[in-house]
């Protein structure tokens, strides 16, 4: 960051690249306000930057609820504007075709899904990801393993593939792309709950303890990432530790504290207190009703 800005501060030298640059620096380095500034700044003096619409694209997608369906498919609209500007090039960046590929698994668009996870299982086999001018010399990844960011991109890329092949019903392959990921990256936040899934359907509750509690070591700043951690963990944890009860209880709480309307959880908490406070576990379940019958209407 520092290198660029002092480009512009000092030597009053701004084209498109540095500026590209300097945002996608805060991007990764997660000051998201700022990055947003820059990109969205760039943009009106640089519209066609695919890369660019693609950042802010992601932004958007990373604020958006599970419910915001409106932002949800302006954000897709970019995501799909910034491809079609790079010519639906199979080198396009990596993160446009995995956050576009999780759009299509959302929306039950798995043929599609599937084709891109082809074309990143592409840009891997050929060692054709390229690192945003990181190095204008080494363009493969064979060449460019030393670069910071490498592991993080592979790991992306073996999660999208692991939640395509879960969604058409391949769930061990899925568990050995989910595992890989994780071999990656250990902070790979959706390697960790989708592991986390796959060992919770398998009644494997141990290892899916493991999975959930370095998630929410992890814990993403995105609220409702949050949510379905905490959700889940507590769901394990009221299986296989009795004696932790209380903890699970707590972790239901948070989750509704983040979601309000999560029938689930209310259920489950009416479920966890009914011996120990009947009174509080009836008005869990009485809330659970309520929301049932308002999505009914």
């Amino acid at each position: 960051i520092e290198f660029f800005a002092s480009l512009i501060r000092e030597y009053n030298y701004v084209n498109e690249n540095i500026l590209e640059s300097l945002g996608i620096c805060y991007y990764k380095g997660n000051k998201i306000d700022k990055a947003k500034e820059i990109f969205e700044a760039t943009l009106t003096q640089y519209p066609n930057n695919y890369k660019i619409k693609t950042y802010l694209a992601l932004i958007k997608l990373s604020y958006l609820s599970d419910e915001d369906n409106n932002n949800f498919n302006e954000a897709y609209k970019e995501l799909m504007m910034a491809y079609k500007m790079n010519n639906f090039n199979d080198n396009t960046i990596p993160a446009l075709l995995v956050n576009l590929c999780n759009i299509f698994l959302i929306s039950g668009k798995f043929e599609e899904a599937g084709i891109l996870c082809e074309k990143l299982n592409n840009q891997l086999e050929y060692g054709e990801i390229k690192f945003n001018k990181e190095s204008k010399n080494e363009n493969t990844l064979q060449n460019n393993s030393n670069i910071k960011g490498y592991n993080e991109i592979k790991s992306a890329i073996f999660v999208i593939n692991a939640k395509y092949l879960l969604s058409i019903g391949k769930k061990e392959d899925a568990f050995i792309y989910f595992l890989r990921s994780v071999q990656e990256n250990t902070n790979n936040i959706e390697a960790q709950f989708g592991l986390g899934r796959i060992y919770l359907l398998t009644q494997n509750f141990s290892e899916a303890e493991n999975c959930f509690m370095e998630c929410k070591n992890i814990l993403d700043e995105n609220k409702w990432v949050s949510f379905k951690i905490l959700k889940y963990l507590g769901y394990v944890l009221s299986i296989t530790k009795y004696k932790e009860i209380e903890k699970s209880i707590d972790l239901f709480k948070q989750a509704i504290e983040i979601k309000k309307d999560d029938i689930d959880c209310y259920i489950k908490l009416g479920e966890l207190l009914n011996l120990r406070d009947p009174d509080k576990s009836l008005k869990y379940y009485m809330k659970a009703v309520e929301l049932i019958k308002m999505k009914k209407k």
